[in-house]
């Protein structure tokens, strides 16, 4: 399944993150906005640390 959201001044926070060697290990990320809207995604620990190098890469570039 795909989805695309355009999300606009919304803070990334991550509000849980599992131990890594646990059976069911996993990172929520988390996106909120001043108005309560709310999107949460769960996450591997290889997808969160993708997404983390996807960010310092982004960084650099700016």
């Amino acid at each position: 399944m795909k989805a695309r959201y355009e999300l606009i001044n919304m803070n990334l926070t991550l509000s849980n993150v599992t131990l890594r060697n646990s059976v069911d290990s996993y990172v929520l990320f988390k996106a909120s906005d001043e108005n309560n809207n709310e999107v949460t995604i769960k996450l591997s620990h290889q997808q969160a640390d993708f997404l983390e190098a996807e960010f310092t890469d982004l960084n650099l570039r700016r």
